[in-house]
């Protein structure tokens, strides 16, 4: 339940941060786009697509396909940003991309080597 608030909120906060004069009954409807429109990808990252649904969505409103574009383009923007955060704080817990890391003392003490010249 928090994540749809928080996910309408993104709607209502990218709306607000462009000037789209949207009334709560076509935010709603903008929010539920947005999540079908996320649920069903047909390309990665839903792109093209996406943004297609959303400007025909906001021209079935009553308003310019431009402002569904950018609409579109902000969510995804907001979208990166969590997933950087979200990378960021797993390289901070030690897990990457190949799985988590072992802790310095389960790897052993390093050993290191000394050239001796001959």
């Amino acid at each position: 339940m928090l994540a749809v608030l928080v996910a309408f909120l993104r709607s209502l906060l990218s709306a607000m941060f462009l000037g789209l004069d949207l009334t709560l009954p076509e935010l709603v409807v903008m929010f539920i786009a947005t999540v079908f429109l996320f649920s069903v990808p047909l390309l990665p990252g839903a792109i093209g697509v996406y943004e297609g649904g959303i400007a025909g969505a906001f021209e079935l409103l009553g308003h310019a396909r431009a402002d569904g574009v950018a609409y579109a383009m902000t969510i995804h923007a907001a979208e990166l940003v969590v997933v950087a955060v979200g990378f960021l704080f797993l390289g901070h817990l030690g897990i990457g991309l190949a799985g988590p890391r072992k802790p310095a003392a389960a790897r052993g003490p390093r050993v290191r080597r000394v050239h001796r010249p001959a």
